[in-house]
């Protein structure tokens, strides 16, 4: 069976860095394309010195063109083959109430959450119609569902991903390509590590499974998605949250309380 291909956005720290490794990890030769290059190059490095398949490429997924720039660079690397995209660049800085917020920051948001993805998915997609396992994986959020005070782009952005990813998978099912979607709670990223120990242990005291969540925790996900072994899964979006959101179990204000810790 020949060598699958997978391309992971924002691949060099957090979420991305762990998925690379997991993807890495199950056989795949993964490209990550983000904009940390040193960072980028030494995860690559890494993966390569455990004996398997990673190749770095430096993208401003959020520039004009880049999408398309960097998809064709790494179909030139592949000879035009790809199995796997895992849509998980993002940047995004808190702010503050949606009312305060101008348009064009809202702009500059969907841009960054929606926009980029929708780019990457039409870059890729006849490349990955030629795969006999084409898969996409989108990063959605639970914040596209539920949301805190000064997360409404964010919120409004993710929940568009949601239903960005379920629009692509009826339209892409008839080429082969399946799409889903993983939407995290509070995972311990360096930005949710940096807090201070005080607002971790709330969350996870609100959390049925106990604690936050840990990178590879949504990797797993996102690697069984894009495996053969979901291969009759599509346009389902995945909570990640150790029960956070559970609707039997957390109510509005617990969950409101849970999500401001992260920045206060």
């Amino acid at each position: 069976m020949k060598e699958r291909i997978a391309i992971v956005t924002g691949g060099a720290n957090g979420i991305g860095a762990a998925t690379a490794q997991r993807l890495a990890e199950d056989g795949l030769h993964v490209f990550v394309a983000d904009v940390a290059v040193e960072v980028g190059d030494e995860l690559c490095a890494s993966i390569r010195a455990d004996g398997q398949h990673a190749t770095f490429v430096e993208s401003d997924l959020f520039a004009a063109g880049s999408p398309e720039a960097t998809v064709g660079q790494i179909l030139a690397h592949t000879d035009g083959s790809l199995d796997v995209l895992v849509n998980n660049a993002f940047a995004y800085e808190r702010g503050g109430e949606l009312a305060d917020v101008t348009p064009e920051s809202l702009g500059a948001d969907l841009d960054q959450l929606v926009i980029s993805y929708h780019s990457m998915i039409r870059a890729s997609r006849h490349a990955l119609a030629r795969s006999e396992t084409a898969a996409i994986v989108n990063l959605a959020s639970v914040r596209g569902f539920y949301t805190g005070v000064g997360f409404g782009p964010y919120s409004i952005a993710k929940a568009a991903v949601a239903q960005l990813t379920r629009v692509y998978a009826h339209e892409l099912g008839g080429e082969g390509i399946r799409v889903n979607a993983v939407a995290p709670g509070v995972i311990g990223t360096a930005r949710t590590m940096a807090q201070p120990q005080r607002n971790r242990d709330r969350i996870a005291s609100y959390t049925p499974l106990g604690r936050i969540g840990r990178p590879d925790d949504v990797a797993r996900a996102i690697a069984f998605l894009a495996s053969p072994a979901a291969d009759y899964i599509t346009g389902q979006v995945l909570g990640i949250d150790g029960g956070l959101t559970l609707p039997l179990h957390t109510d509005s204000v617990k969950l409101g309380i849970a999500f401001e810790a992260e920045s206060d």
